[in-house]
């Protein structure tokens, strides 16, 4: 009895080996701290006339505001001489890493999952829809792999809790996915915007935009097997203990 219950609670040890092995938060946002690359700005005309304008500026102001417009986007048409609207699509993806939230699975041990949480409001405005969305994003060797999961939250104008626990490598990306494992070159933390619409028809003069609040990423590894190889033997040398006492 005593032995079969030491060898369950050292199996139980080895499967809760899971530790917070490091922990990066920002709810200041102050511009310094941050950078942002503009991965793709698309438009399927590319004769439109009018603008798409992305201000990502970090407002140092205790949180993260962006806004995109799309205004009266149009083509010529040579037919009849006169402009028309554009029935293609306007999307814009920027991504943004802070500069503290970097780990090298490669020096710092393999990820076996995150978990992001963070605030966000969003809001859309003008004739017609569109959408903007913060989602979480890793770089790694200079590509960008971001959340494939489900929209996170609705245009609303409401404040939404964005919980994600237990994200996994697989989470990220789309056709490729970052290498979590213990050979995994370093990786970048952050955040992407996606932001747009279409048809432009549906969509002229829209107003969207964004606030980020309270950012933080958990990542947990396995520890070391010589510390989990002490606590197993800590754990059987106090089971025989107690196996030999009268």
């Amino acid at each position: 009895m005593k032995a079969s219950f030491v060898f369950m609670a050292a199996l139980v040890l080895l499967t809760s080996t899971s530790a917070i092995a490091e922990t990066y938060a920002d709810d200041t946002f102050v511009p310094t701290n941050w950078s942002n690359y503009t991965i793709s700005s698309y438009s399927s005309n590319s004769m439109s006339y009018g603008y798409v304008q992305m201000d990502a500026s970090f407002s140092g102001q205790g949180h993260f505001n962006g806004y995109m417009n799309v205004d009266n986007v149009w083509v010529y048409d040579p037919g009849t001489g006169m402009y028309r609207y554009d029935p293609g699509v306007v999307q814009l993806l920027v991504g943004f890493l802070q500069h503290d939230a970097v780990y090298t699975p490669s020096n710092q041990g393999a990820i076996v999952s995150m978990s992001w949480t963070y605030d966000a409001e969003g809001s859309v405005s003008g004739t017609g829809g569109g959408f903007f969305d913060w989602r979480p994003v890793v770089r790694q060797n200079g590509s960008f792999f971001e959340y494939n999961g489900e929209h996170l939250y609705s245009n609303d104008g409401s404040l939404h809790a964005i919980s994600l626990d237990g994200l996994s490598a697989k989470d990220f990306g789309w056709g490729s996915h970052p290498d979590f494992s213990k050979n995994g070159s370093q990786i970048e933390m952050g955040g992407i915007i996606s932001g747009g619409c279409g048809p432009v028809s549906s969509c002229s003069s829209v107003s969207l935009s964004l606030d980020v609040d309270n950012w933080q990423v958990n990542i947990y590894d396995v520890p070391e097997p010589s510390t989990t190889g002490f606590l197993i033997s800590s754990l059987i040398m106090l089971g025989l203990l107690r196996r030999s006492r009268p």
